[in-house]
């Protein structure tokens, strides 16, 4: 098991030095504190996640991309 997990960790970091694409995500919740109008019940809790990506065409040009949406719990 544990030369298992050595080789794959020596690969990725191996391929990481060579790599010219790459892919990122993240993820998080938010509440706000925020008073609601009396008598009414409010939700002020969300949740978002944010995806991106980019590749390295030469030293000298590359492109990224990133998406982001955040979602309001109900």
């Amino acid at each position: 098991m544990k030369k298992t997990i050595l080789a794959v960790a020596a690969l990725t970091l191996g391929a990481s030095a060579f790599a010219q694409a790459y892919v990122g995500a993240s993820v998080g919740r938010g509440n706000v504190s925020v008073d609601c109008d009396a008598g009414s019940s409010c939700d002020n809790t969300g949740t978002g996640f944010k995806l991106n990506g980019g590749f390295k065409f030469n030293p000298n040009f590359a492109a990224e991309a990133t998406y982001s949406t955040s979602e309001k719990q109900t």
